[in-house]
């Protein structure tokens, strides 16, 4: 008994010392929850009233009023857990019902959480503007703890250019600092693009929202420049709004030229996992940080695959400005901005505003007949204004599946202005299924004007022959880029054989509907095509995901526009007569996995719109499933243009898979995350030289 009463005695000190630290909330409620269990162990009520002196009531206030979010599930359970058993002591009589009530609280925002997990609509934990995930950089024994905070801002007018922050620090961490005035910076130079002039002095009011008091580090950067560029357009009555898309969260830092640089594999992890256990929909972060935090998302929704966590990676502030799925930019009516200057009598201002708001909301809400995004919805498409009244539907039957991937939803509509009158249109590709087909004409894509009227259909109906078959429509359309292409407004579309494998990839002009390009051709479905630049060369370069049929492989190729068309290689049986060999720069076969030949998989698992181009535009990455574990675990490649050579990343959970079947003597050794494997990989890729594929190294 002395051992565990000196064991209490030192974990009380600590305790002490703790409560008056600038830790998260959560962590103290974690460290008393431990405490009262280690008083618990002891079964003697005497010891845990003796040692719970001025305890108990902190840690029910904690209990009721700490954020649950960024924490995983079962660290909630075992403070409930320990809650419970703390009532059913009966030695705090006095304090029963509080912590009752306490514990209903903390269960009713752990019961959301979960439901965020799970994949449920309508919770929505963190509605703040500006989130951005706080680690708590006291944590120790490999514990992670951490919140999401939010920023306010409030400028002054000043006699020069100050800056305070609240909580006030006795020091100002440098990098804060630093990226307090660089954020300013970038943000005054982005709003004089719309304000005449901005003075020289103001005076900058820093406000973190949660107040902790351990913020250290410069990847608040992004989320601080949104801040101060929203409040220096309200402060100079710009005609522009901007805010952050609601259950949006950032994470990087942000130079002096609007780059948004890394914030490193191992914080970037951390960071994912914060944002991953808390009501956040979108995470946006660095470009270069997006291996891996793709990699710890596919590894946290092993355990929660409902989840809907989108993650953003930016390059910079112009990048980050252009999403519309993370940024809401509004145009304000002159309305509003007038109102901003009506005279200060109190009783004609509160009119004007009321009048005001009245008008404006109706205008936008009611009037605004111009579409702007779309719902999807097991019915179909909604299609939206800007304030998201539903403008009118496109019906068709969505499955779960398709509801939850956003880039398959990318593949199939757009909002786009076509003709450059300022009224957007929408394309939609539409199948048998669908109420837009008809008997004529049943697989395309359609055309309607912001009214919801078809204006124009288009069908790919062309017969192509080779060895094997005759190659007949119909063809399931699939969208992808947008570009500049003999001087029209563009998109690339490609089209799936319904019934076999053959593709076609061609471009048609917007404000035409017509096909301006000629046709390049695939023995297999084509998954995904960007529009990029390779190594600073000189020219645009489109780089495609397909499957290869003739070697029932994923492939991966590149050729310039100016050379598009014409049919990408493939073995002989699978050629289509009368078409010419395309001219590609580069292009690689990924011979199937042992783990895919050894449950006869027909063809590689490549998902839709799955590239991720470097940015630096020197790499190119993709994710090859192995589809026969339930998992969404493989084989991740990554081609360096620059040196033409791959590198290969192993999934755990393929891992764990495939190295069972290699213990059962069902596979040859090696096993699967070790060089020799990643080897045997590599040395199974295939380049084409002009001629033929040979390995890659030769």
């Amino acid at each position: 008994m002395s051992e565990i009463i000196f064991e209490i005695e030192e974990k009380r000190n600590e305790i002490q010392r703790v409560l008056s630290s600038p830790l998260s909330c959560y962590k103290k409620l974690s460290l008393l929850s431990d405490f009262f269990s280690l008083l618990l162990s002891t079964n003697n009520k005497n010891i845990l009233q003796a040692y719970s002196t001025g305890l108990i009531a902190p840690f029910s206030n904690y209990l009721a009023t700490c954020d649950v979010a960024c924490v995983p599930p079962e660290k909630h359970n075992r403070i409930i857990a320990t809650t419970e058993a703390i009532l059913a002591s009966q030695a705090f009589p006095d304090a029963a019902d509080t912590l009752q009530q306490s514990l209903t609280s903390f269960n009713e925002k752990v019961k959301e959480l979960t439901a965020v997990l799970n994949g449920e609509d309508g919770f929505v934990l963190e509605r703040n503007n500006y989130l951005f995930p706080l680690l708590d950089t006291t944590s120790s024994n490999g514990d992670l703890f951490g919140m999401l905070d939010s920023i306010t801002i409030k400028i002054l007018k000043g006699k020069e250019e100050t800056f305070h922050l609240i909580p006030s620090e006795k020091e100002i961490e440098t990098r804060i600092k630093a990226q307090i005035e660089t954020s300013w910076n970038v943000a005054a130079a982005y709003a004089r693009k719309y304000i005449k002039h901005i003075s020289p002095h103001h005076e900058v009011i820093v406000s973190f929202d949660k107040r902790v008091g351990f913020y250290v580090g410069d990847s608040l950067g992004v989320a601080l420049t949104l801040a101060y560029i929203n409040e220096l357009f309200l402060y100079y009555n710009a005609p522009l709004t901007i805010t952050a898309k609601e259950g949006s969260c950032f994470t990087g830092s942000l130079l002096q030229n609007g780059e948004i640089p890394s914030i490193g594999d191992e914080n970037i992890t951390k960071k994912v996992e914060l944002v991953f256990y808390a009501g956040v929909k979108t995470f946006v972060l660095p470009k270069a940080d997006e291996p891996a935090a793709e990699k710890k998302l596919r590894e946290l929704k092993k355990e929660y695959s409902n989840r809907n966590l989108k993650l953003i990676a930016v390059t910079d502030l112009e990048d980050l400005l252009s999403r519309r799925n993370v940024v809401n930019i509004k145009r304000l009516s002159l309305l509003k901005r007038t109102g901003k200057t009506i005279a200060r009598n109190k009783i004609i201002t509160a009119l004007a505003i009321t009048v005001i708001s009245m008008l404006s909301f109706f205008y936008f809400y009611e009037y605004d007949d111009n579409p702007y995004g779309y719902e999807a919805t097991p019915a179909g498409f909604n299609i939206v204004n800007q304030s998201g009244r539903v403008l009118w539907t496109i019906k068709s039957t969505l499955s779960s599946l398709v509801l939850k991937d956003s880039k398959e939803l990318e593949t199939r509509i757009r909002v786009l202005d076509l003709n450059g009158d300022k009224k957007n249109e929408v394309i939609y590709c539409f199948d048998s299924n669908d109420a837009t087909a008809d008997k004529n004409l049943s697989d395309g894509v359609a055309f309607y004007d912001y009214k919801g009227q078809v204006f124009n259909k288009l069908a790919f109906t062309k017969t192509v022959y080779s060895k094997r078959e005759t190659l007949a429509p119909p063809y399931g359309w699939i969208l992808h880029d947008t570009l500049t292409f003999k001087n029209s407004k563009s998109i690339i579309a490609a089209v799936n054989n319904v019934n076999s494998y053959a593709s076609a990839t061609f471009i048609i002009d917007l404000k035409t509907q017509k096909i301006i390009s000629d046709t390049l051709w695939n023995c297999g479905h084509i998954l995904d095509i960007r529009i990029t630049t390779i190594n600073d060369e000189r020219g645009k370069f489109i780089i495609g995901l397909a499957i290869n049929n003739g070697y029932k492989s994923s492939s991966l190729f590149q050729l310039e526009i100016s050379k598009f068309g014409g049919q990408i290689p493939s073995t002989d049986n699978y050629q289509l007569y009368n078409i010419k060999q395309a001219e590609v720069k580069n292009m690689f076969i990924f011979l199937k996995s042992d783990y895919a030949s050894y449950y006869h998989l027909p063809n590689a698992g490549l998902n839709k719109r799955s590239l991720d181009i470097g940015s630096n535009f020197r790499s190119v990455r993709f994710f090859e499933k192995q589809l026969a574990i339930e998992k969404p675990d493989g084989i991740i490649y990554t081609w360096d243009s620059k040196s033409n050579n791959f590198l290969i990343a192993i999934e755990s959970y393929f891992r764990v898979n495939r190295d069972s079947l290699v213990a059962q003597g069902k596979l040859q050794k090696p096993y699967t995350d070790t060089w020799e494997y990643r080897q045997l990989l590599h040395d199974q890729i295939l380049r084409w030289d002009g001629k033929e594929f040979i390995p890659l190294g030769k």
